[in-house]
């Protein structure tokens, strides 16, 4: 990890290993790179139409189980 000093701002660069870029770029529902990608209270992502689609079943994380906190 790397670390820049801007003024007062210091910024950490991570490089992202070739394992942990499926977790970065595809959606755990369609294994599909993400497609108006959302992001959960619990930190999970999933496309637009995948999360629409589970709720419909569930107000739980599809992932996780943890409980969808819907904001307006």
């Amino acid at each position: 990890m790397n670390k820049y000093k801007n003024e007062s701002v210091i910024i950490e660069r991570r490089f992202i290993s070739s394992d942990e870029l499926p977790e970065i770029i595809f959606c755990n529902i369609c294994d599909e790179i993400y497609n108006n990608p959302m992001r959960l209270n619990c930190g999970h992502i999933f496309c637009l139409i995948c999360l629409e689609n589970c709720l419909k079943r569930s107000e739980n994380c599809p992932y996780c189980k943890t409980k969808i906190i819907k904001k307006l």
